[in-house]
């Protein structure tokens, strides 16, 4: 336990070896599972399970370099990204479901448009999120100098509690604040938002 902890708080901190690890010892789980929820054929037509796990880590890796999520096992992380390959999944499917009325009701629409718009995004790699500190530099320098003293905080392994105690604020309103920044920097870099 306390090896993984480790494991965590070093990639946290940039290191790409850790990150390398976690995809190593998780991707082939998510995948299995990014299968067995693939069972619709025009979903497959469009996306495979290591689209969708290259969007999970991809997502995943954003935010935990942040320091927006607090994982202290092993069980709590494959939960985690097992739920983010559901929800990554139904959203596919959603979106899917989507374009096929809309083609209906445009008959006229050019398939390869349709096509297109169900692929998915040309977002960075696994290989590119893993040049950590490059990937946590950019994510400080899109943020304001109070979300960087909260990101520095995480960092150091802060809970959300003490945190707020030292910014005398309120630790749910810090931790609301610093998904909001999280969220608006995924979409700025392009990677899949959960």
């Amino acid at each position: 336990m306390e090896n993984f902890k480790l494991l965590v708080r070093r990639m946290r901190c940039g290191d790409a070896r850790a990150a390398e690890e976690l995809v190593r010892l998780y991707e082939a789980d998510l995948r299995i599972i990014a299968r067995a929820r693939l069972f619709d054929p025009r979903l497959r037509q469009f996306v495979d399970s290591m689209d969708i796990c290259q969007s999970i880590f991809g997502n995943f890796f954003a935010r935990a370099y942040a320091g927006q999520f607090d994982i202290d096992s092993p069980e709590q992380l494959k939960k985690l990204l097992s739920k983010m390959v559901r929800n990554k999944i139904t959203d596919y499917a959603r979106r899917s479901q989507a374009q096929s009325r809309q083609a209906h009701r445009q008959v006229s629409q050019d398939i390869g448009d349709l096509d297109g718009a169900l692929m998915v995004d040309s977002k960075p790699s696994i290989a590119s999120l893993l040049a950590a500190k490059d990937f946590v530099d950019e994510v400080r320098k899109r943020m304001t100098d109070d979300e960087c003293e909260i990101l520095e905080r995480r960092l150091l392994d802060r809970n959300w509690e003490e945190i707020g105690n030292s910014l005398n604020a309120n630790a749910d309103a810090i931790r609301k604040k610093f998904a909001r920044a999280i969220d608006r920097i995924v979409i700025e870099l392009g990677i899949d938002n959960e």
